[in-house]
């Protein structure tokens, strides 16, 4: 079984406890920062990403997954 499979399964469980709670994925997600795994899962990997872009990470995953700056990519000057 993949792991998006698994991720549907529980994202169904879930989906049927905040229907018994009488709240939706939004409302529980934004007032009581419970989001479906599945949101979890994709957040978390966005992070993995953004650190490893920022260098802030274990020096054997910056040797694994090599980054360069391409030609015309440019920083964004914003603080």
């Amino acid at each position: 079984m993949s792991v998006p499979s698994h991720l549907h399964r529980l994202d169904a469980i879930q989906e049927q406890c905040l229907h018994q709670l009488g709240l939706t994925d939004t409302k529980a997600c934004v007032e009581h920062n419970f989001a479906p795994p599945s949101v979890r899962r994709a957040i978390g990997i966005l992070g993995f990403r953004h650190n490893r872009v920022l260098g802030i990470c274990h020096p054997g995953l910056r040797e694994a997954l090599p980054f360069e700056i391409q030609d015309g990519m440019q920083w964004h000057d914003k603080a």
